[in-house]
Parts: C-alpha cells; sequence; structure tokens
C-alpha cells in the first residue's frame, strides 16, 4: 500500500490528535481521582471532628449538670433532702439512675431500688 505524502500527513496528523486526546483523558482521570481523594479525606476529617465535638458537648452537658447536683449537696449539707435533689428534672430526664453516697455509708439513689444487705457505697465492687 503506497499512500500520497498528503495523507501520510493526514494520518500522522490524525495519530497526534488521538494521542493528544488519550493523553488528556489519562491526565483528566489523574486529577479527578486526586480531586475526588481530597474532598473525600477532608469529608471524612470534618465528620470526625464534628463527631468528637458532640460527643465533648455531650459529655459537658452531663458534667455540669453532676457539678451542679454536687454544688447543691455541698450548699445545702449532707443532712438536707438529698432525695429531692436526685429527683430533680434536670437529672430524672439526663439520667436513667442516680445516686449519693456519703462518708457514713447512707446511700440515696432515684428510683429507689433495694439494694443488697451489707451494702457499703464506700466500697467499689471486688475491692
Amino acid at each position: 500500500m503506497n499512500l500520497k505524502f498528503r495523507h501520510k500527513i493526514l494520518l500522522a496528523a490524525a495519530g497526534v490528535v488521538v494521542l493528544a486526546f488519550a493523553l488528556f483523558t489519562f491526565y483528566n482521570d489523574y486529577l479527578q481521582r486526586k480531586t475526588i481523594n481530597q474532598n473525600l479525606e477532608s469529608s471524612v476529617g470534618q465528620a470526625g471532628q464534628l463527631t468528637a465535638s458532640s460527643v465533648q458537648n455531650w459529655l459537658s452537658g452531663r458534667i455540669l449538670v453532676l457539678e451542679n447536683l454536687t454544688q447543691n449537696v455541698a450548699f445545702q449539707g449532707v443532712n438536707s433532702d438529698l432525695r429531692g435533689l436526685v429527683s430533680q428534672s434536670a437529672l430524672v430526664s439526663t439520667f436513667q439512675f442516680t445516686y449519693v453516697g456519703d462518708s457514713k455509708g447512707a446511700f440515696t439513689q432515684r428510683p429507689n431500688v433495694d439494694m443488697p444487705a451489707g451494702y457499703d457505697p464506700r466500697q467499689r465492687p471486688g475491692g
């Protein structure tokens, strides 16, 4: 097959164009993969930060409620109505169980559950 010179030039130009499109396609694919990977890493990082912040806020709220209870007990004294203190609506809506044990071994909790005979809130289980 003997091609004329202009056909050879046309064929070479077409080859260059096809090669350019192929290289452009691969380069564009590389850039898209890189961008998608960066966006995915950023999204996962933001989700992690948001989750950590949510957990921190959740725990901080509960810690503040408990600090309020300790301040109430300290202000009113251990001889005050502890059952009323542990039954406050903020504690009832936040915690399933609320309890206070004092240094004399008295134990007040909400809801009221019978503890085993000889239970001492000053002792840890297994200790």
